[in-house]
């Protein structure tokens, strides 16, 4: 039982500053992000939008702000995977996905997709302006 313990014990302590290390690697997203949104809708409508994303805050991994597009604002939550590279989010009041990938530490290139009858699927280099 005490040898139990001890490999736990020891795997625990190995495992510390693996944790560490990925927390230290989430990219910072907190700014505001500029680009034009290339979209299709469902009526096979080809559209190009302005679009800004605001990172109010973020806790390690989780961020939330908000997106501007077509005149409207909407409020977003997300989370970046382990990997410091691959984000997600959603909007609060939507049904769509974002799913981004960090190009550069100020360049994310991200993908909206929305199914249904007002589907729609849009892609975006977004920039950081500091």
């Amino acid at each position: 039982m005490r040898r139990m313990s001890m490999v736990a014990g020891a795997a625990l302590m190995a495992a510390l500053p693996l944790a560490a290390a990925r927390a230290a690697e989430m990219p910072d997203l907190k700014g505001a992000w500029f680009g034009k949104s290339e979209q299709i809708n469902a009526k096979t409508e080809i559209k190009d939008r302005d679009i800004v994303v605001n990172i109010l805050d973020q806790k390690g991994n989780r961020f939330w702000g908000t997106t501007t597009h077509g005149g409207e604002t909407e409020k977003m939550i997300g989370v970046i995977r382990a990997n410091g590279k691959s984000l997600y989010w959603v909007d609060v009041d939507d049904t769509g996905l974002v799913e981004g990938h960090m190009l550069a530490p100020d360049r994310i290139e991200t993908c909206y997709l929305e199914s249904g009858e007002h589907a729609i699927a849009a892609c975006s280099v977004l920039i950081r302006k500091q």
